[in-house]
């Protein structure tokens, strides 16, 4: 298993060029924000996400967890990246390197950040009291969560609550999906993986 892993990761950073500074703050102007969650090692769906994305015209990802694999990381280089911790992200410092490597953000839990004057937070969700007390504090505009596979989009007081959906490798979980946010518009795509 680790042999295809290897050998992934080496067919993954082919053809990828690492984005500059330079580019991430003209990208940062961009009002589209692709979400993703749960993409468990599913190589063929992360690809096809990203090709969506960048049709798209999405510069920023946000990974609500459970990537799995840090092989997978190259993959999204070509976007401003953030990454909270899932419950399957098991080895936490390859992660992170990957992640660092292409200027990406990880986070161990919960990633507070603000976009174009936007709240948010980023977090798997795999303890529901802790997403609860973040819904109820009203302090994000966005809350982007994974961990139930399930997509979701729900408005509660000032926040929004979006998960993206799953791509755990077995029929029984389709469909899968991603969302775009366009934050200008205040609108949540979501787009089936097929």
């Amino acid at each position: 298993m680790r042999q295809f892993f290897r050998q992934l990761g080496a067919k993954c950073d082919l053809g990828y060029t690492k984005i500059t500074q330079k580019q991430r703050k003209k990208n940062r102007r961009n009002m589209k924000i692709g979400l993703t969650s749960d993409t468990h090692d599913n190589y063929p769906n992360i690809k096809k996400a990203i090709e969506i994305f960048k049709k798209k015209g999405v510069t920023m990802v946000l990974h609500a967890g459970d990537l799995v694999a840090p092989v997978n990381v190259p993959l999204f280089r070509d976007f401003d990246f953030k990454l909270a911790k899932g419950n399957c992200d098991g080895d936490v410092e390859a992660l992170m390197e990957k992640i660092d490597n292409i200027d990406g953000e990880f986070y161990d839990d919960i990633g507070f950040f603000d976009v174009h004057s936007k709240k948010f937070a980023l977090y798997h969700g795999k303890n529901e009291i802790q997403l609860q007390s973040l819904i109820d504090s009203q302090d994000f505009d966005y809350i982007i969560t994974g961990h139930t596979h399930k997509k979701r989009d729900d408005k509660i007081g000032r926040t929004r609550v979006i998960n993206p959906g799953g791509h755990y490798p077995d029929p029984a979980e389709k469909p899968h999906t991603i969302a775009i946010l366009d934050l200008e518009k205040d609108v949540v795509e979501f787009v089936e993986i097929r």
